[in-house]
């Protein structure tokens, strides 16, 4: 599973590759390497390398071309079906690649814009199907929070960070959760504004699904080496 998960962080990570499965999304039928090449401007052995990555992650199919005549058949591609799976790395990624696709050639700003969105968006299938009750204060403790509603907020925003796997920990002193773990690392190194924005949005999502004052303010991306910091803050009361 962790094998998995680095071969579709890799995959992800090269913006040939995106180009290339949404060339591949948008076709009608497979296309062979001597196709894809010249309309990506690409040479047709980084154009292969590039697709055995994608192959190699289950983004892509490969099978040799039905031919009546005599010699060797070319290799067609074409993009895959994602199946639905339970977990939650695989849930996540599965809708990162929508939304870089989605993005695909838009202005970086209303890319992440929209990515921010696209993270609320997804936090109601999320909830819907992991779900949102999540009772008790935090594991790691209240920090500089106190009520009631805030520390359900907290458990279950803990809850779902740690499901993806990026280790939670709440500040003892300020209002943020620290994320010691980045388990999309290679994207994000290569997309950070679109992969955090993705789950600035997811997280703000989460909180309000669960309701209560709390709403994730803003994402610190690398702190340090692999930490990011999750800013919360409370919503004006009028907004409640």
């Amino acid at each position: 599973m962790v094998a998995r998960s680095l071969s579709q962080a890799r995959a992800l990570a090269h913006e040939s590759r995106i180009e290339i499965l949404h060339v591949l999304q948008q076709a009608a039928e497979p296309m062979g390497v001597h196709e894809l090449a010249p309309r990506l401007g690409l040479h047709r052995t980084t154009t292969r390398d590039h697709l055995e990555h994608l192959v190699a992650a289950g983004y892509v199919a490969k099978a040799p071309e039905a031919r009546a005549t005599r010699g060797r058949p070319r290799i067609l591609y074409s993009a895959r079906e994602r199946p639905t799976v339970p977990s939650a790395d695989a849930w996540f990624r599965d809708n990162l690649i929508k939304v870089l696709l989605a993005g695909y050639g838009q202005p970086l700003e209303s890319h992440a814009g929209a990515a921010v969105q696209a993270g609320v968006q997804q936090a109601d299938g999320w909830v819907a199907e992991r779900g949102a009750g999540v009772r008790g204060a935090p594991a790691v403790g209240a920090g500089a929070f106190s009520g009631a509603e805030e520390l359900t907020q907290l458990a279950v925003i803990e809850a779902h960070l740690e499901e993806l796997g990026f280790e939670p920990e709440l500040d003892p002193h300020e209002p943020q959760i620290h994320m010691r773990h980045c388990p999309f690392l290679d994207v994000a190194r290569e997309h950070t504004d679109v992969v955090c924005s993705v789950h600035l949005g997811l997280a703000r999502g989460v909180l309000a699904q669960q309701g209560g004052p709390l709403t994730a303010e803003r994402l610190e991306p690398f702190a340090g080496p692999h930490h990011c910091v999750l800013h919360l803050a409370r919503r004006p009361a009028d907004t409640l």
